[in-house]
């Protein structure tokens, strides 16, 4: 008898509490504890049961109905009913090729990375896009995709990526680097506009909403997972770009994030390149010049 989409989701909601209560109480018992890594990959694999995964899969991005915004939005609205976590490729896998993972920001998807994909050597690079409900847990959609993505690397002979991150994304991707690190080498990882030390309206959601998403504990300055963060340093080299709407750095913001967050003084001064761009906080994925800076970014060492 199949199992129907309600038992599912039903169980796919209790797996997320219980993991978010793992992040949150378990994360000063150190990484390697029985709770930290036994349970956590439990969590993830009964979570992955539970839900329907298109991964590595090639598709057309640009076009494909499950990275309209309708159903990206509905990742944060009700993450436990979405269905599309995994890694999409732009192209069959080649070992031959360099690795880039991006990774999408809040009510994104891999869309938001199209021209800055684009300005990919393909004869040399691959664009690998993961796909997520910005609505859960960082730490679960980042552990959750990192076994996808050292699964396809392995499969197929890979053993360096490198990782690209707008916004949310930063702090999912952050997960993604530390549970691969030590089985791939990221050679770089670039952030965009990522709040590290969260954002001022996220409180406010949890308290308001009737059903607050998740992420937005996580999102709320000084919370556990961001603490934890700001403590536990990465191996991989982070390039860390910071957008502000106006030149000058004083009270400034990129419209969503504010310069105070996106430059947490913990992860600023452990970041290998600190870049400004002047933009707002989407519009730099897209503008010509921005994209082009980036771009070149993704090739730092």
């Amino acid at each position: 008898m199949p199992i129907s989409l309600g038992w599912r989701r039903d169980v796919r909601r209790f797996a997320i509490s219980v993991l978010q209560l793992r992040c949150r109480f378990l994360d000063g018992l150190g990484p390697h504890t029985f709770w930290s890594i036994d349970m956590k990959w439990a969590l993830v694999i009964l979570l992955a049961f539970t839900q329907s995964v298109f991964a590595a899969e090639v598709v057309d991005v640009a076009h494909d109905t499950r990275f309209s915004p309708a159903v990206a939005n509905a990742g944060m609205t009700d993450a436990p009913a979405f269905a599309n976590y995994g890694v999409f490729l732009s192209e069959p896998v080649s070992r031959d090729k360099e690795v880039v993972v991006f990774v999408h920001g809040a009510n994104a998807s891999p869309r938001d990375f199209l021209d800055i994909a684009g300005r990919l050597d393909h004869t040399r690079q691959q664009a690998w896009f993961v796909y997520y409900a910005s609505g859960n847990p960082v730490a679960y959609s980042g552990q959750r995709l990192a076994y996808d993505i050292v699964k396809l690397a392995r499969e197929n002979g890979i053993s360096h990526i490198r990782v690209v991150a707008h916004s949310l994304g930063g702090l999912v991707a952050w997960h993604i680097v530390k549970t691969v690190e030590d089985a791939l080498t990221v050679d770089n990882f670039v952030t965009i506009a990522t709040p590290f030390d969260g954002n001022w309206a996220a409180p406010w959601g949890t308290y308001l909403a009737p059903h607050p998403a998740a992420s937005w504990h996580d999102l709320t300055p000084g919370s556990d997972t961001l603490q934890a963060m700001w403590k536990d340093k990465l191996k991989a080299p982070h390039t860390l770009v910071y957008v502000t709407t106006v030149a000058d750095d004083l009270n400034a913001s990129d419209g969503t994030i504010s310069r105070e967050s996106q430059l947490e003084p913990a992860i600023e001064q452990s970041a290998a390149h600190v870049v400004k761009l002047v933009g707002t906080h989407v519009a730099v994925l897209h503008d010509p010049q921005d994209v082009a800076v980036i771009a070149s970014l993704i090739d730092k060492p």
